[in-house]
Order: C-alpha cells, then structure tokens, then sequence
C-alpha cells in the first residue's frame, strides 16, 4: 500500500474534482494560502480517491455518515486533525479559509520544551492510579501548568465513547449554527 497524500497535521480538503464549484474551493484555499505569512498544513483529495478516503477515514475516527458526506456529488468538505468536519464548503469556502488563517497564527512547543512539560506536568499526571481527577496531586498539578504555561493537556480524560458523543454534539451544535467563540 502507498503512503496516504497527507499527513497527520494536514487539513485535508475533499471535493467532487469533477465539480467546477467544489474545484473553486480548491483554487481559493491555493490563493489564500499562498498569501499566507506562514505555510499552511494542508491536503488536497479527491472523493473519488478511495485508498486514501478510507486511510483518512481510519487515522481520524469518520464514521460512516461522515464519509458519505465526504463523496456526496458536487460537494467539497475539510477534514481537521481532530477528525471535524467542516462542510458545504461549495456554498461557502469562508469557514475553511478562516480556519486555515488561523492555524498560521498557532505557535508549536519545540521539541526540548515539549519534553520538559512532559517530565513536569504529563509523566506526573499519569503515575496517578484509581480515580486519579478525585486527587489533589491531579489538581494542583494541571493547576501549576495552567498557571505556567497557559493551558493544560489531560490525555485520555474521557473514555473513547463520551469523547466521540462530545464531539457529535459540538458538530451538531456547529452545523446548527449554534457554535460561538469564546
């Protein structure tokens, strides 16, 4: 098997290439990110691609009504390294361009300051047995690293399944329109 036309960190645009207003989506993220002031982690695929569909579909936990929406006829949708979705981007590529403006702005750990938090916050964290939320290590410690770096990474707070209904009802609320920054 070849290696998939994307990586993990790549927002994957799927569109209809036979598709002369999915493919306008294509041709605007080319455009905007070529203005961008810094290389935008993107991945063009067609829906008719259905090796690396189903290599996508497995590396972020699409379910199987996603992937429909994913080949629908005349459509273009985006794939987050989440496994969100954004779609009806045909009607309107705005939700897509701004998403990937933002994602310029993102400054990453490098790799020795990852590996300190990791030793000073996550190693400790996880050496936490039983019900590890209930305990004041737990607490003191995600409130240290809040406090010192500006956010706290919890791996695995949720079981698979209340993550996967978490992320069900966050696309409901977005595709309702309901979702507000903040």
């Amino acid at each position: 098997a070849s290696a998939p036309s994307f990586s993990a960190d790549d927002v994957v645009v799927v569109y209809d290439r036979n598709s002369k207003v999915a493919g306008e989506v294509v041709v605007a993220v080319e455009k905007d990110s070529a203005m961008a002031p810094k290389k935008v982690d993107y991945a063009v695929l067609p829906s008719s691609d259905a090796s690396n569909l189903a290599e996508l579909a497995r590396q972020r936990g699409l379910t199987e009504k996603e992937m429909k929406r994913l080949t629908k006829t005349h459509s273009a949708s985006a794939v987050l390294p989440s496994g969100a979705l954004i779609q009806n981007l045909e009607l309107d590529p705005w939700p897509l361009l701004r998403e990937l403006r933002y994602r310029t702005c993102l400054e990453y750990p490098k790799l020795d300051e990852w590996k300190e938090m990791e030793q000073k916050y996550f190693v400790p964290l996880r050496s936490l047995k039983g019900p590890w939320w209930k305990q004041p290590e737990a607490l003191e410690l995600l409130a240290k690293q809040l406090d010192e770096v500006g956010f706290v990474i919890i791996d695995d707070f949720l079981p698979e399944n209340m993550a996967r209904a978490v992320k069900a009802s966050n696309m409901k609320l977005y595709e309702e329109s309901e979702m507000q920054e903040g």
